[in-house]
């Protein structure tokens, strides 16, 4: 900065040639440079404001009133202030906009992948169910065909039986006693081989139960058939328990899952709400802050501005009262001439 100070002040003094080296013209100079180094700490300096600077010095030593204030430069900065207020806040927005975009989609996730457990579950447990009845379909119409099997055989057995026992009586009436003796004889044979004949159908007939044969009448038969139904009916309701445990089960998994990820979410959720509280906090306490400085520097604008007015006042009462002299407007020629253009009188002594 004192680099940069130095060289402003060459600068200047230069461009205002004779004028510019006397005593009154570095003053000014030097303070004009100081103030306008330290309101442009906040930013770059561009060219536009030095030239904003050598005017106002100009007219300053004219004794005019600068077109340039010594506001502008602050007000500048004020501005880039103002700018950059508002990109933090665009980028504390869009930041505040992402995050609940982010909770949006995680909150759509997590019910697709919520309704998906769900469905699959009830998938599983419909086709579960569906196999269990069809299985137990299946069963029946095997007991039932086994059954309906071996009554049309012993059926048709007894009507072969009774058509035969019709045909011997009809016989023996037409035979003579010897005749019929020896029928009987011969029936009596028959009887017993069909006895026993019937005795091994009926062992032949008796269902399989687990790898072994057993000789059954139709009472057993029902029995068996009553007691299948009742394994077959516990069976069923053993499979339907569970089932439905299975589904209590997997609701009670995904209702943990649903709970689970709702309170990652809230915490997620206060999370961002804690940080853009602390943000909000942080923008406010940034604008209390700038507005401070803003006031801080009004206030020493405008000390500057009334130091510099009485500063004005006291040099035109001193020039009134010493004028310059022969030797000095020499020195000053150049300014001078520039004074006289503009139409102000310069008094001799």
């Amino acid at each position: 900065m004192d680099q940069l100070r130095v060289s402003l002040c060459q600068t200047l003094q230069r461009s205002f040639g004779a004028a510019g080296m006397t005593l009154e013209a570095q003053t000014l100079i030097t303070q004009e440079v100081d103030r306008f180094i330290q309101l442009a700490k906040a930013r770059k300096i561009l060219e536009d404001d030095v030239e904003h600077l050598q005017a106002r010095v100009r007219a300053l030593l004219l004794h005019e009133s600068p077109q340039y204030g010594s506001h502008s430069l602050l007000t500048s900065v004020a501005h880039k202030r103002f700018i950059n207020m508002q990109n933090f806040k665009a980028d504390v927005d869009a930041q505040l906009r992402e995050r609940q975009q982010k909770t949006a989609t995680a909150e759509a996730i997590r019910r697709k992948e919520a309704e998906d457990t769900i469905n699959t579950a009830a998938w599983e447990i419909r086709h579960d169910l569906e196999e269990e009845e069809e299985e137990q379909r299946a069963a029946k119409g095997q007991l039932q065909e086994f059954l309906s099997g071996n009554a049309e055989v012993r059926l048709a057995k007894a009507r072969a039986r009774e058509a035969q026992q019709a045909a011997d009586l009809i016989h023996l009436a037409q035979t003579s006693p010897m005749e019929a003796s020896q029928m009987a004889a011969k029936r009596q044979q028959l009887a017993k081989v069909a006895e026993r004949q019937a005795r091994q159908e009926a062992a032949a007939r008796v269902p399989i139960i687990p790898n072994t044969r057993r000789m059954v009448n139709d009472a057993t038969m029902d029995r068996y058939r009553r007691d299948k139904e009742e394994a077959d009916m516990r069976e069923q309701v053993r499979r339907k328990a569970v089932v439905a445990d299975r589904a209590r089960e997997t609701q009670a998994a995904i209702a943990d899952q649903i709970r689970e990820k709702a309170a990652k979410q809230k915490a997620a959720a206060d999370l961002a709400r804690q940080e853009a509280d602390a943000t909000a906090q942080r923008v406010q306490e940034w604008k209390l802050q700038e507005h401070s400085k803003e006031q801080q520097a009004r206030q020493k604008n405008q000390e500057f501005r009334r130091l510099l007015e009485q500063q004005i006042k006291d040099n035109a009462k001193l020039r009134t009262k010493q004028p310059m002299s022969e030797v000095e407007k020499r020195i000053n020629s150049n300014l001078l001439q520039q004074i006289q253009e503009s139409g102000i009188k310069v008094a001799t002594i």
